[in-house]
């Protein structure tokens, strides 16, 4: 893909196995358009698998870190991160619990102290 193709990208939850993070940013930020968007998730609170991918997890990205990361390739005003969790969330995740398993609209509760994945937009200045 040529810089500045893209006018959208998006990032599944796979940040925290990329050991050169700032590095895969710029090449993200490069790649955008003027305008274009990056989306992603990474996660905050989690266990580590403890099968085959256990030697290439790196990260868990508070908001603060991922804030921290996405500032030095697009401008912070156009950056926007969202936590989503909750201490019950956490607690379920970390239990291995199922979403079925649980009461949705309490799943659904966001509070900043118990971040369980990390929500990132941020935009290419145009």
């Amino acid at each position: 893909m040529r810089n500045g193709a893209s006018a959208a990208r998006r990032r599944g939850a796979s940040a925290h196995m990329i050991y050169d993070v700032k590095g895969v940013l710029a090449s993200v930020e490069r790649l955008l358009a003027p305008g274009g968007t990056l989306r992603a998730t990474v996660p905050c609170i989690s266990q580590i698998d403890a099968g085959s991918t256990s030697d290439s997890w790196f990260w868990y990205m508070t908001p603060r870190c991922a804030r921290l990361f996405f500032e030095e390739r697009f401008p912070g005003e156009q950056i926007d991160i969202t936590p989503y969790g909750n201490v019950l969330a956490a607690t379920a995740f970390l239990h291995g619990l199922a979403l079925e398993e649980m009461d949705r609209s309490d799943m659904d509760v966001r509070d900043p102290q118990y971040p369980v994945i990390t929500g990132v937009r941020a935009t290419k200045s145009p």
